[in-house]
């Protein structure tokens, strides 16, 4: 659609896996009401879970992993790196779970921009038109706070923080008007 009206973000699709492992401990609660929710920023991989919410297991993810893909094309099969990658995190971190085999599988698509920020802003040539890409991998979190913010560039109104970090202007020398 924006290339429609001459604008075209550095945007990049990948298709990322999170996996569902089961307890071994049946004492041991795992449900969202025991359990908090988990980033592991242990480089070089970056690891997220959630606790037991509607699947029977506790979600793990390996943040920015996935292949990048054309969506007109659809999704493709993951390596089987991924699951072995996020295994050895669990094994190590959870290791009261069953590693022998994820319960369930999910693909994800992750829209992402280079430096990994949302865009959030107004049109460079039709000032009437916000953008809002709350993407990256993360964008699901801040849902709330994005909305507020959109809304007061609808509304003409100085949002609560400077979004300069969500201009479009800073790729500048990467998009295409």
């Amino acid at each position: 659609m924006l290339a429609k009206m001459g604008l075209v973000l550095p945007l990049e699709v990948t298709q990322e896996q999170v996996l569902y492992w089961r307890s071994t401990n049946p004492k041991l609660d795992h449900s969202m009401h025991s359990m908090p929710v988990f980033i592991s920023h242990k480089a070089p991989h970056f690891f997220y879970g959630l606790p037991q919410i509607d699947v029977a297991g506790v979600k793990c993810g390996w943040h920015h992993s996935g292949p990048a893909i054309d969506i007109e094309k659809g999704k493709v099969e993951h390596a089987p790196e991924n699951e072995e990658n996020v295994r050895g995190f669990m094994r190590e971190f959870f290791p009261h779970l069953d590693h022998s085999a994820p319960v369930h599988k999910l693909s994800c698509l992750y829209t992402t921009t280079p430096d990994h920020h949302f865009v959030m802003d107004r049109h460079p040539t039709y000032k009437n038109i916000i953008i809002g890409s709350v993407c990256s991998g993360h964008g699901f979190k801040f849902g709330p706070a994005i909305g507020s913010l959109l809304a007061a560039l609808v509304l003409e109104e100085k949002p609560v923080i400077a979004l300069d970090t969500f201009s479009i202007q800073r790729f500048k020398d990467q998009v295409v008007k």
